[in-house]
């Protein structure tokens, strides 16, 4: 399913669309991310930039080290940017009044460390929570912090189609959050984003760089994606025949192509988030970029990739 016909360009309007990541302000996160955590100094220089771009979402989660602690600190001055948050997983086999109750004490910590006293959503984090017995009583706890409006709205943060379909049988969330770029397109194909729109749910795509993957020269990425060549390849080509950037294709597919209708980007540096923004005011062409999928989970779940040492890269 296409959000607008191949060819549409980027465009400034296109900005109110994008969610800001926050793994990156509280770990080291993304396996072409050279320079560790992001410094306070610079989350703040990021979110000002951001701010007065008109940005107006933050994505983090407990899950993400300090990210929560950060932002708290560094959203002071910009309240009128919103933050979406997830729910930390539950190791045990099955979920209990008691861990409820824990469960709402993470809630209100992750609160007074984002100095905050509302979210635009909670997520339940790691989705199979919901399966485990017991699940009910997350979506019931949900379902309370929004009605008392500690949260406008609840969903659930998926990897795998049947994790929708199984969510579905429980409860249809306001909000998904899903994986989904211009390698990864298989949950465009199976028909789940098109029936999720169709359910009034909105979708935020995550993983739009994949890591970063899809904005790296191949030859600078670990010894792991030798594997895809001809993934990569294709990809190469595409561009150069198109004259687009790679920043530029992979953020057009999810904001022109992918049919979601918000996108996370993550960024280490003020200079990335002003990439972005300018690839926005671009107005590039942007041919249809389905030939691109690929199905080697190998690459497109980073789950399954191998642990990398840091490798140094010059942007995302």
């Amino acid at each position: 399913m296409n959000a607008l016909p191949a060819g549409s360009g980027l465009s400034a309007v296109d900005l109110g669309r994008l969610i800001l990541g926050g793994a990156q302000f509280g770990m080291s996160y993304g396996v072409t991310n050279a320079c560790g955590q992001v410094p306070e100094s610079e989350v703040r220089a990021i979110l000002a930039h951001a701010h007065s771009a008109r940005l107006r979402l933050v994505d983090t989660a407990a899950a993400y080290g300090t990210s929560q602690q950060v932002l708290g600190s560094a959203l002071v001055d910009f309240p009128n940017i919103e933050i979406i948050s997830k729910l930390p997983a539950f190791a045990g086999e099955s979920i209990g009044a008691a861990d409820i109750r824990e469960l709402q004490s993470s809630v209100l910590r992750s609160l007074e460390l984002l100095r905050r006293g509302k979210l635009d959503a909670l997520l339940v984090h790691a989705c199979l929570d919901l399966f485990k017995p017991g699940g009910l009583r997350l979506v019931e706890f949900l379902q309370g912090l929004r009605s008392s409006g500690i949260a406008s709205r609840i969903g659930v943060s998926i990897y795998e189609a049947d994790e929708i379909d199984r969510t579905l049988e429980i409860f249809t969330p306001d909000v998904v959050q899903m994986p989904v770029n211009l390698f990864d397109q298989r949950l465009i194909r199976s028909g789940h984003v098109e029936n999720l729109r169709a359910a009034g749910v909105e979708i935020h795509g995550r993983s739009a760089f994949l890591q970063g993957v899809l904005l790296a020269e191949p030859g600078d990425l670990p010894k792991h994606f030798e594997h895809f060549s001809d993934a990569f390849a294709a990809y190469s080509d595409f561009i150069t025949q198109n004259k687009l950037s790679r920043l530029a294709a992979s953020l057009g597919f999810m904001l022109k192509q992918s049919g979601v209708d918000k996108v996370v980007v993550g960024v280490t540096s003020l200079q990335e988030l002003d990439e972005i923004l300018h690839v926005l005011k671009s107005q590039t062409a942007l041919p249809a970029m389905d030939s691109l999928a690929c199905s080697d989970l190998n690459l497109i779940d980073p789950r399954r990739w191998p642990v990398f040492p840091r490798v140094r890269m010059e942007s995302h």
